[in-house]
């Protein structure tokens, strides 16, 4: 099939905002709206690292780029299909000159509650994405797949009458499409994925709390060793690990950008105790939440 080909339009205005902090969680309801997806055209050359509790696909149009999803860094050149999971930590850096990106995100709510969109969420698209993110974080996608994402785009720019409607008939397509050539998995291997995903959710949902593996084990209904040898399998990191690292990144922009005491950060941030909370913090950074204050400030 040949490709399409389709005037892409660009406002820089509207996607992506500006990130200044090491880490952000951006969210479904403040950046993709009531629509619950958006489809646009990426210039930039570099992202810090930020996450979303929606989905995203990034598809390399033309030129290259270094990209890094949780503790996978590869290099992305024109063709790359590139599938980001809800809150995986990802950027992007050394964006060539041509570099143009096409970005589909959409939340878990934009398909409806009927049971084939529900089988289409459960068997297709949260295994789909966290399996590429686990074994090649991104594959080259064949010239039917690009069409569609054209396609996309173009309905999204455009926004005729029912483009929504086309948008996800397509978006559907897309993973279909996605899936049917990736080889398939076994019952208990999408189990686990089902698992992964779960406890992500969970974790970010309940940063302010405090997070125990007993919780987490209830939430997936799963024993606490499987539990830890998947989430690491999946993210490359431990359980402890990972929600540490997203607390502490929360931490520095609240030292930087409040005047909160650090004993109500702590509490914010589900610590409890100051003591333990600045211990926490030294190991990763290296210097006291004071101290990282006073430097971000001088």
């Amino acid at each position: 099939m040949e490709k399409q080909s389709y005037d892409l339009l660009y406002n820089p205005d509207a996607y992506p905002p500006k990130m200044n902090e090491p880490f952000m969680l951006m969210k479904a309801k403040e950046q993709l709206g009531k629509r619950k997806f958006g489809v646009v055209k990426l210039k930039q050359k570099q992202q810090n690292i930020h996450a979303h509790d929606y989905y995203q696909m990034w598809y390399i149009l033309k030129g290259s780029c270094q990209h890094k999803i949780d503790n996978h860094s590869f290099k992305n050149s024109t063709g790359d299909l590139i599938l980001i999971p809800p809150y995986s930590y990802h950027s992007m850096s050394n964006g060539s000159p041509d570099l143009i990106i096409i970005i589909v995100d959409f939340a878990e709510d934009f398909f409806s509650d009927s049971e084939s969109d529900k089988q289409l969420m459960l068997q297709c698209i949260t295994p789909l994405y966290l399996r590429q993110s686990e074994e090649n974080s991104f594959f080259l996608a064949d010239n039917n797949m690009e069409n569609i994402i054209l396609e996309m785009f173009n309905e999204f720019t455009v926004k005729k009458d029912f483009y929504s409607h086309i948008i996800k008939s397509n978006l559907i397509k897309l993973i279909v499409a996605i899936e049917r050539s990736n080889e398939k998995k076994d019952v208990n291997t999408l189990e686990k994925e089902r698992t992964v995903a779960e406890t992500l959710k969970y974790i970010h949902s309940n940063l302010s709390q405090k997070i125990t593996l007993k919780d987490l084990c209830k939430n997936a209904n799963i024993s606490d060793t499987a539990l830890m040898e998947h989430f690491k399998k999946a993210t490359g990191k431990t359980i402890i690990e990972y929600v540490n690292h997203l607390k502490i990144d929360k931490a520095k922009q609240l030292l930087a950008e409040t005047n909160l005491r650090v004993i109500d950060i702590a509490c914010e941030l589900g610590f409890g105790d100051e003591t333990y909370f600045s211990r926490v913090f030294k190991k990763h950074i290296n210097i006291t939440p004071n101290a990282y204050r006073k430097q971000k400030r001088e």
